[in-house]
């Protein structure tokens, strides 16, 4: 079920993709939604179990290097810059979330951090920070209604992964491709 949800839901983005973006290329479509798909599982696990499964990061990673492969064989020297984007992205956003997690405690998990450092490589530098930023209004909103509908207290956890989905999938609608 989740196979074939994955696919009609990937065939919906790309149509999509296709008609708000036309200049953008097969591979950077094809890169954008695989992010979109390695996020809706992550979303589901940390909403029902608070964590971040490393076996869909690891193979998250291992896909986004075979599209280096790919770019590096249709665009030539120009990956080059594209690969310090994603690189700086990462870093950067890795970096912060670090100091987060280590200033608030119980604030940002380490699955979050990778999380965002994976999504830094798919989305580059701007496009990750768009991700982060949208995903931090979502979380927001979720937080206020969740409070307001007493559902959570001020001290429970509330799982970042849902946020990061919608934030992700709302910033590429938002920013592009």
């Amino acid at each position: 079920a989740y196979i074939a949800m994955a696919v009609i839901s990937g065939l919906g983005i790309n149509l999509t993709l296709i008609f708000i973006y036309s200049g953008t290329t097969f591979l950077a479509r094809l890169k954008i939604i695989s992010l979109i798909m390695i996020l809706l599982p992550i979303a589901i696990i940390d909403l029902r179990d608070h964590i971040i499964p490393n076996r869909i990061l690891v193979g998250g990673l291992v896909l986004r290097l075979v599209y280096y492969m790919f770019e590096l064989i249709i665009e030539g020297s120009k990956v080059l810059n594209t690969l310090k984007s994603d690189v700086l992205g990462a870093l950067i956003i890795v970096g912060f979330f670090l100091l987060c997690m280590f200033v608030s405690k119980n604030g940002v998990g380490m699955g979050d951090v990778k999380l965002l450092g994976l999504m830094g490589l798919y989305q580059g530098l701007w496009g990750v920070m768009v991700s982060v930023f949208t995903s931090l209004i979502v979380s927001f909103v979720i937080s206020i209604v969740l409070l307001a509908t007493r559902k959570k207290g001020r001290k429970d956890a509330i799982a970042f992964g849902p946020s990061i989905f919608i934030g992700t999938f709302i910033g590429i609608i938002l920013n592009g491709v």
